[in-house]
């Protein structure tokens, strides 16, 4: 009985410690950089601003709200971004998403 149960813990211990933390080369390949228009879509309130490059694939762009009121006003425009590159959702849909770590203005 003591063996079965310090299998279950083991068990338990091994299921939750999971992978480690990627690390910055790992998270290398998630960083890219596209060009495109940037622009507002969506209705109020449920809007996001979206990079959208020549070739039609779409990006969430993960701004913070002071980012966000900075840049809306200059919109549309052609930016070339380079960010973090992940899955998540936008009004119930799946999106690439990208949360910028440089902005250029084209």
């Amino acid at each position: 009985m003591k063996s079965l149960l310090l299998l279950l813990l083991s068990l338990c211990w091994l299921g939750c410690s999971g992978p480690n933390a990627p690390t910055d080369q790992a998270r290398a390949v998630d960083v890219i950089t596209v060009e495109g228009q940037i622009s507002v879509r969506g209705n109020t309130p449920f809007t996001v601003v979206m990079l959208e490059t020549d070739q039609r694939n779409l990006y969430v762009l993960a701004l913070d709200e002071a980012e966000r009121r900075a840049l809306e006003p200059g919109l549309p425009a052609r930016y070339r971004i380079t960010g973090l590159l992940y899955a998540d959702t936008w009004n119930g849909r799946p999106y690439a998403h990208l949360n910028p770590s440089a902005m250029e203005k084209l």
